[in-house]
């Protein structure tokens, strides 16, 4: 139960960050691509 708690946090941010961001196409996508794919390696 921890892990949902923690991955769902995570989601909450990410699509936070991309929201202001989102007027850059090469700096979201890049700067989401690793935290994403982290996320989901842990």
């Amino acid at each position: 139960m921890r892990e949902l708690t923690y991955v769902a946090r995570r989601t909450v941010e990410w699509r936070e960050v991309p929201d202001p961001v989102v007027q850059s196409d090469a700096l979201p996508e890049r700067h989401l691509k690793p935290v994403f794919v982290r996320d989901q390696d842990r």
